[in-house]
């Protein structure tokens, strides 16, 4: 009897000690997948600021993985963020809904390199020595002479070098959209060009312009005086649809039981649909023109023909 009452005083023990070990893991499994509820898009988020800069917060997105909603970081969120007044890495602590994220970043030193209000360059370094000069700018109109003071040794803020320049009749001759029908090559186009130099193609001029739309290629400017540089660049060229022509092989036919319909050839053998605007075969003669029309569908193609047909009245022939 005794025995018995220890067993069942065991199994007590037990079953509660299981109890609360399930409750424990369960409390564990509900806290992680509430940890797991949110997580920190920060995609957009630049981890290089600028000295003495804000960090970019709204860049920042708390993302609910049930829902897939996006909540925008506010400044109410920050627990707290390294200042930004001195370089190094830098850490952005941030609060939602009881769940923390941390965010890395690292402040450097800004700087710029700007000709005509033109920025030319933008670096972010941690000391002088990473610094780089840019390629000499150009700009139409006027002569690239130096920037207007040389790296300093050691840099403490963000620093900004202004191009000096002089001005100059020497301009280079501006690029504008051209144009150019389907199946036309480079060779077909003519860059612009003046007494300092001529732009040109950097493809060979045997390449195709491409579909119909706007593309772009890649030119070249090729100076005629010393004075200036060579420079490349983009130009854009419109393309339009080629027009093809209808022959059309006959309008006139003879009444005969069957039905006719004015057949046509394309004056290119391409591989383009026609769609038969108006019109339908015929069987019967009359002494009024029936009318057909023929309509080219394509994204290169273009074509339309419109006209009449006549089905005359056969010759009774008598046979005796």
């Amino acid at each position: 009897m005794e025995n018995n009452k220890k067993k069942k005083k065991r199994i007590i023990i037990f079953t509660a000690i299981a109890l609360c070990a399930l409750l424990l893991c369960m409390g564990i499994l509900l806290f992680l997948l509430n940890q797991k509820r949110y997580s920190l898009d920060k995609s957009n988020f630049t981890e290089i600021v600028a000295y003495n800069e804000n960090v970019d917060i709204e860049s920042l997105y708390i993302k609910n993985e049930k829902t897939g909603e996006k909540i925008q970081a506010k400044q109410d969120m920050i627990i707290s963020c390294d200042q930004t007044n001195s370089i190094g890495e830098k850490t952005l602590k941030l609060k939602y809904d009881g769940i923390e994220f941390i965010v890395n970043f690292e402040v450097k030193y800004k700087v710029e390199f700007i000709a005509k209000d033109q920025t030319i360059s933008t670096q972010f370094v941690r000391e002088a020595s990473e610094i780089t000069l840019p390629e000499n700018p150009n700009i139409n109109g006027y002569e690239f002479i130096k920037w207007d003071f040389f790296i300093p040794q050691e840099i403490n803020t963000n620093m900004q070098f202004n191009a000096v320049l002089s001005s100059t009749t020497l301009t280079i001759p501006a690029l504008k959209k051209l144009s150019a029908t389907y199946g036309d090559t480079l060779f077909d186009l003519t860059l612009p060009s003046n007494q300092n130099g001529t732009w040109m193609f950097l493809d060979d001029l045997t390449t195709l312009v491409g579909d119909c739309g706007e593309n772009e290629f890649d030119v070249k400017f090729v100076p005629s005086t010393t004075e200036l540089v060579e420079r490349t660049d983009k130009v854009k060229v419109e393309v339009l649809q080629k027009q093809l022509e209808f022959v059309i092989d006959s309008t006139t036919f003879v009444y005969d039981g069957e039905p006719h319909f004015p057949s046509y050839t394309l004056s290119e053998d391409v591989n383009v649909k026609v769609d038969v605007l108006f019109g339908q075969p015929q069987t019967l003669a009359s002494d009024t023109p029936y009318q057909y029309s023929y309509i080219i569908i394509d994204n290169n193609y273009s074509g339309y023909i419109s006209g009449t047909f006549t089905i005359s009245k056969a010759d009774v022939t008598v046979n005796i």
